[in-house]
């Protein structure tokens, strides 16, 4: 009897149906608990993937004065390409600035009709570089006799990563909050189980039924609740998630998002796996109350 879980299964189905309304709405808690836990994950991925694409590309724009001769404008361009640190440089005329433009809007680039013909852009020099040398190739450009005014994006790596702590600080928050939820669920539910099945838990007792196998089925109890509740958030994710990547690819056409599939297989995982952890621990401190 001891190798065989087809009894501590069977009985934990059976606490599952006996118990009927309240292990449904102890599912629909945890659930809704996970999911919000599985949508941070998402947008936590997310910006994660933003700040490492930011730091990948770490470029300084050199917008040149309007007028500038050729021969200084390449002698700017040569003395950057030079610097220590410095990927490559790449010159964008004022017409091609205009472009970029026009495709970074997307669908709004019909606003630029409203210029008439028009073009504000300034010509510039896009300079990528490592990282760790953005400051000194930025220094060294805004003093070149050529050049307007120098434009880098450390200010905004700094505000994404300090975005991206705070939202994994307050991530981790959150995942604690759900995770007391589930215990506090779990454990209310299997105590009840306990309660209304404690004739049958003497009866095993007196037959000499080991401690283990008496409280096996309701450990199994409290795992498929949680794993229940944490599948039922996977669901609800995979059903928003694209909703909500489709939504922001056609508001914001130039933000580059992970796509949905990888977001969404992450996130069940971080769901289900947190809703078999807690339900096993809430079921343990049950056990261990009764005991």
């Amino acid at each position: 009897m001891r190798g065989d879980l087809t009894f501590p299964v069977r009985e934990a189905l059976l606490s599952i149906r006996l118990g009927g309304a309240v292990h449904a709405l102890s599912v629909a808690s945890i659930a809704l608990s996970l999911f919000l836990v599985g949508l941070f994950t998402a947008a936590w991925l997310n910006l994660d993937h933003l700040v490492g694409l930011v730091r990948a590309r770490a470029e300084i724009t050199v917008y040149l004065k309007d007028g500038a001769p050729e021969s200084a404008v390449e002698s700017v361009r040569a003395t950057l390409a030079t610097r220590p640190g410095v990927r490559g440089v790449r010159r964008v005329s004022r017409e091609e600035a205009l472009a970029e433009m026009r495709e970074v809007l997307g669908p709004e680039a019909a606003i630029l009709a409203e210029l008439e013909g028009a073009n504000p852009f300034a010509a510039y020099l896009a300079v990528r570089v490592e990282p760790e040398a953005a400051p000194a190739v930025a220094a060294a450009a805004a003093g070149l006799p050529a050049v307007e005014y120098v434009q880098d994006n450390r200010e905004l790596i700094g505000r994404l990563a300090s975005l991206s702590r705070v939202a994994t600080t307050a991530g981790l928050g959150l995942v604690a909050a759900a995770g007391v939820v589930a215990l506090v669920v779990v454990s209310h539910v299997v105590r009840l189980s306990i309660h209304a099945r404690r004739d049958e838990i003497e009866t095993l007792r007196l037959i000499g039924a080991s401690e283990g196998f008496v409280a096996l089925p309701f450990l199994l109890e409290g795992v498929l609740t949680g794993g229940a509740g944490g599948a039922l958030a996977a669901l609800g994710l995979a059903g928003l998630l694209p909703l909500v990547g489709a939504a922001l690819a056609r508001t914001l056409p130039f933000l580059p998002l992970v796509p949905w599939a990888p977001v969404w297989v992450a996130s069940a995982a971080v769901t289900v796996a947190l809703g078999l952890l807690c339900g096993g621990l809430g079921s343990g401190i049950a056990l261990r109350h009764r005991s």
